[in-house]
């Protein structure tokens, strides 16, 4: 909006400018096609002429843009957390209680297993659960800034967690599928990569 308007005063409608020129090559025969090949070159021009100006005025207005931005943000936020901020406090609690409970379990395998043993399910299982634990807060994160449709993207995320954990837990020890949880983990250098 700002940008537009600025091109609009100052440098009136660049598009706007240039629809009159191109009806009157086309009134001289000139097919529509060939007209905006004239006027594309023109209209480079015209911005190359512009852009400098444009962004200067940007950079001198950004701070009081930000502001006013800032500051609409907020009062919307007010507004949210007035109608959701006892739900999203209690999401935001059982969120902190699940790393809590992670951590703590992670430290009690740590103290019952030989440091060089190898546990592929366990691995697994709680890379999983920090994962899901991580992609939880991005969605309280993205609610509480008012992107419920982001946060219902990343609950999605939460569920294929959630599946592919109780897929290794049920089916990661049975001998048939042993080597489950270790595919798992190889796989996890092909995504990085």
């Amino acid at each position: 909006m700002w940008l537009r308007r600025r091109a609009t005063v100052r440098n009136g409608d660049i598009f706007d400018t240039m629809a009159p020129g191109v009806h009157q090559i086309m009134q001289r025969g000139v097919s529509l096609e060939q007209a905006f090949e004239l006027a594309v070159p023109a209209l480079h021009q015209a911005l190359d002429d512009v852009t400098p100006q444009v962004a200067r005025d940007l950079v001198r207005r950004a701070p009081r843009i930000l502001r006013h931005h800032k500051r609409a943000n907020r009062r919307f936020e007010r507004r949210l957390r007035k109608q959701w901020g006892q739900a999203l406090d209690r999401f935001y609690a059982i969120v902190i209680f699940a790393e809590e409970i992670g951590r703590e379990l992670y430290g009690l395998h740590l103290r019952e297993v030989d440091d060089e043993e190898f546990h592929p399910v366990f691995d697994a299982l709680i890379g999983l659960y920090a994962r899901a634990c991580r992609v939880a807060r991005e969605v309280y994160h993205l609610l509480s800034g008012g992107f419920p449709f982001a946060a219902l993207a990343r609950s999605r995320t939460l569920h294929e967690l959630a599946v592919i954990t109780i897929l290794i837990a049920d089916y990661g020890q049975e001998e048939e599928h042993a080597d489950l949880a270790d595919r798992f983990l190889q796989h996890a250098w092909i995504a990085r990569y």
